[in-house]
Order: C-alpha cells, then structure tokens, then sequence
C-alpha cells in the first residue's frame, strides 16, 4: 500500500465513521496534520531533490507540526482537559 492510499483510507475513515468512534474535532485535526505531513514526507521523496534540501524541508515540517502540537496542547489545557 503507498503512502497516498493509507492517507485515503484514514481519511475515508474519519470521514464516515462508521464503526461509532466519534473522533473529536482535536483528534480529526491531529490525524489531519499527520496526513499532510505523510503527504508532503512522500512527495518530497519523490521530488527528487538532494539529500540536504530534503532534511531541510523535513526539519521545517516536524517545526511546523510541532508548533500544532503545542497549539493543540494549550487548547486542552484552557479547555481543563
């Protein structure tokens, strides 16, 4: 299975969600920033790109997600989660 199929499938998932999980809204976003770095990780593999601009556009996404993270961190906590 590629990378552009599981994205598929866990989007589908999350979509019609049909086992009765209910995802919450944080949950579906963290899954959804996931995705999208699955994304960008496969086709910045595929680019073709040297080894060093390839780790700097990696390093730039994990900041990104990162970033996320303590957003959605702060998020629970002033929720009282």
């Amino acid at each position: 299975m590629t990378i552009q199929e599981i994205c598929r499938s866990v989007e589908d998932l999350l979509r019609d969600d049909k086992g009765g999980t209910n995802f919450s809204p944080a949950a579906r976003y963290a899954v959804r920033m996931l995705l999208d770095y699955a994304e960008r990780a496969a086709a910045l593999e595929a680019s073709g790109q040297d080894k060093d601009a390839r780790i700097t556009e990696q390093e730039k996404m994990i900041a990104a997600l990162n970033q996320q993270v303590s957003f959605l961190r702060m998020t629970l906590y002033d929720a009282g989660a």
